[in-house]
């Protein structure tokens, strides 16, 4: 089944009574899935090429905001779970060995590394449409929801990880944003892992431009979306 076709499935088309029904219904979720676009980098539509052999779907706000605006539970605690017991066993380590920071600002610039990596890692079993997966959380669209929301959080989770490894050189804004870029290693193992942590925020970021704010065909959105993949390995040596 193309993506298009598997669309048009999870929405009315705009010909059909269901979505003339209800005009107050459309105009609400239109105005939602622009306050998304705006706080929680929502994409304002989806993209459907016209020359996809299965697709009978027509683009709009509100049929993409009908994929994008959901009452239906997503069963987030096994994930909320795994964030949880992460950050135990972190802490529960730190606590064994007394291997405790001397800057306190490594403690939230660790827990959002932490949670911004388990995430991703949910992200990306979740694109391997397992079955159990789709029924357990109530079929392949709220997969596809989960998915989104998981890759929108982890973003901005990731992104305060630097800003509070580089807190301690406040107020000197300099030395700040020094701290957050490309270092020359010198033999340093430390900044050889900040390098390689720069250069995964920096490819998903662009991704994540690529996916949310610029609509491209989906057979060349599918392959940016492919690169993740190097955002994670990359992240998995940031940490080692």
């Amino acid at each position: 089944m193309g993506a298009c076709e598997w669309v048009s499935r999870l929405t009315p088309r705009a010909d059909s009574p269901t979505f003339r029904s209800n005009e107050a219904g459309h105009l609400r979720a239109k105005f939602m899935n622009g306050v998304s676009t705006l706080f929680f980098l929502e994409p304002p539509f989806f993209y459907a090429p016209a020359a996809c052999p299965t697709c009978r779907w027509q683009s709009s706000g509100f049929e993409a905001s009908m994929l994008t605006v959901s009452r239906t539970k997503q069963h987030w605690q096994i994930i909320l779970w795994t964030v949880a017991v992460t950050w135990a066993l972190w802490l529960g380590s730190k606590w064994y060995f007394q291997d405790w920071f001397t800057d306190p600002f490594k403690y939230p610039a660790k827990a959002a590394s932490l949670s911004a990596m388990v995430l991703m890692c949910w992200c990306t079993v979740l694109s391997t449409r397992w079955r159990l997966l789709e029924d357990f959380f109530g079929g392949l669209d709220k997969v596809y929801q989960v998915h989104k929301r998981l890759g929108r959080w982890s973003f901005w989770i990731i992104l305060l990880h630097p800003l509070f490894l580089a807190a301690d050189q406040l107020p000197k804004l300099g030395a700040f944003f020094m701290d957050m870029w490309f270092r020359v290693p010198r033999g340093d193992p430390y900044l050889v892992g900040q390098n390689f942590g720069v250069a995964a925020l920096l490819v998903m970021g662009s991704l994540i431009a690529f996916t949310l704010w610029i609509p491209l065909p989906y057979h060349i959105w599918k392959h940016t979306h492919e690169w993740f993949g190097l955002v994670l390995l990359l992240m998995i040596i940031h940490i080692f």
